[in-house]
């Protein structure tokens, strides 16, 4: 469970590397790009989830067993950030 910035952003960089070991090198470059977008928090926060609302709308989760973590990432930002009405 992510209770903070930190583990946010511990996570999305575990899941990269995850996401790059299964050769999916597109999304983890974009996941990384999330992370360094600006040095305010809250655009990063902003973009980590614009980032994982397309990711969790591809079959890539699914296939890759990742799902879990997407959405613990985002439940966590929905709460940072308040609720997106994009899911």
């Amino acid at each position: 469970m992510i209770v903070d910035n930190s583990d946010l952003y511990s996570a999305i960089a575990a899941l990269s590397q995850q996401l790059r070991s299964y050769g999916e090198e597109e999304w983890s470059s974009i996941l990384d790009e999330a992370l360094s977008i600006s040095t305010l928090p809250g655009e990063i926060l902003g973009e980590i989830r614009l980032q994982l609302l397309k990711l969790r709308a591809s079959e890539v989760p699914m296939r890759l067993g990742l799902k879990w973590q997407i959405d613990d990432a985002l439940s966590y930002l929905d709460h940072v950030l308040g609720a997106s009405d994009v899911r």
